[in-house]
C-alpha cells in the first residue's frame, strides 16, 4: 500500500481532477492525504465530495509547500509514499505500477504527459485538455495505456516522486 500526499492551496478544480484520477485509477485502497495549506473554504466542496476516500490534513493557515508536504509525510500510514502536486493526473493502475518498479533506497519520478513541450525532454506530449474543466480523463487514460511498458531510465525530473517514507525522513524532508 502507498500513502499519497497531495498538498493543495487554491486550486479546487485541479484538486478535483487529481483526486478523481487517483481514486478511480488505483487498484488497491491506498491512503490519500490532502494537505490543505490554508484556504480550506476554497477547497471545501472538493474535500467533501471525496471525503470517503481521503484523509484531510487542514493546516488552517498557509505554511508553504515544503512544510505542508513534510507534515503530510509525517502523517503517512505506509512506508511507501507518493508526493504529487494537486494539478497532476494519475494513470490507471498507478499504484501497482509503482510498487512493481520500486527499488529500495531510490526515488522514482514517474514520467508525465504534458499538452505542450517542456524543459523535460522525456515527457510525452499529448493535449488531453489544458485546464481541469476541459481535461478529458478517459482520453488521457487511453493514450497512456500503451506507454506503461516502456523501459525505465535514470533521467528523473520533477514531482511526482515515489520513495520510502523512512528515506524521505532520513534526508530531513523538504526545506
Amino acid at each position: 500500500m502507498i500513502s499519497v500526499i497531495i498538498p493543495t492551496y487554491k486550486s479546487p478544480d485541479a484538486l478535483d481532477l487529481c483526486l478523481r484520477s487517483c481514486i478511480e485509477g488505483q487498484q488497491n485502497k491506498n491512503q490519500i492525504i490532502v494537505v490543505v495549506d490554508g484556504f480550506y473554504e476554497i477547497n471545501k466542496h472538493v474535500l467533501e465530495k471525496w471525503s470517503k476516500h481521503i484523509d484531510v490534513l487542514n493546516l488552517e493557515e498557509n505554511v508553504g509547500l515544503c512544510r505542508g508536504t513534510n507534515l503530510g509525510v509525517y502523517n503517512a500510514q505506509y512506508d511507501k509514499i507518493l508526493i504529487v502536486n494537486d494539478d497532476n493526473v494519475f494513470p490507471l493502475g498507478w499504484d501497482t505500477a509503482l510498487l512493481k518498479n520500486y527499488i529500495s533506497n531510490s526515488v522514482i519520478s514517474p514520467n508525465q504527459i504534458e499538452p505542450t513541450p517542456s524543459m523535460f525532454k522525456q515527457f510525452h506530449i499529448r493535449d488531453c485538455g489544458r485546464d481541469p474543466k476541459t481535461f478529458y480523463l478517459e482520453s488521457y487514460w487511453k493514450y497512456e495505456e500503451p506507454l506503461r511498458g516502456l523501459p525505465t531510465d535514470e533521467t528523473g525530473s520533477t514531482l511526482p516522486i515515489f520513495m520510502s517514507k523512512i528515506d524521505y525522513l532520513r534526508v530531513g524532508g523538504w526545506d
